[in-house]
């Protein structure tokens, strides 16, 4: 490990934006940070596995991390405890030159304080 890496670890993971990133084929969560797990109300051990597992809960039921828009959009979410909650969700697509992996780098914001303010 190097000093450069380590700190790029920790802005990750310490992010107060939800973020994870997710393998193809497989569609599997290789990493994701502390935010993201709170948004889906678990434990940063239990998110790695399946993204649709919890992107059901988002808006994206029965698709792929392919055919996620590569956008930002606007979503509005309900917590497993019932909390409503508006999320500003950004994807983009990544591809690691020397092993042609595709990876989807996932970010959602809470954006349900700023909104209230708003309207």
């Amino acid at each position: 490990m190097n000093l450069e890496y380590d700190l790029y670890r920790e802005v990750f993971l310490n992010s107060h934006d939800a973020i994870c990133v997710i393998e193809e084929p497989g569609n599997k969560i290789t990493i994701a940070n502390n935010a993201f797990a709170q948004l889906f109300e678990t434990e940063q051990n239990n998110v790695i596995g399946n993204f649709f597992e919890f992107s059901c809960g988002i808006g994206f039921p029965g698709m792929g991390p392919a055919d996620i828009p590569l956008i930002a959009t606007k979503h509005v979410y309900f917590t497993r405890s019932g909390e409503k909650k508006m999320l500003e969700i950004k994807t983009s697509r990544l591809k690691d030159p020397d092993t042609g992996v595709s990876f989807i780098l996932f970010t959602a914001r809470d954006i349900t304080e700023p909104k209230k303010i708003d309207t």
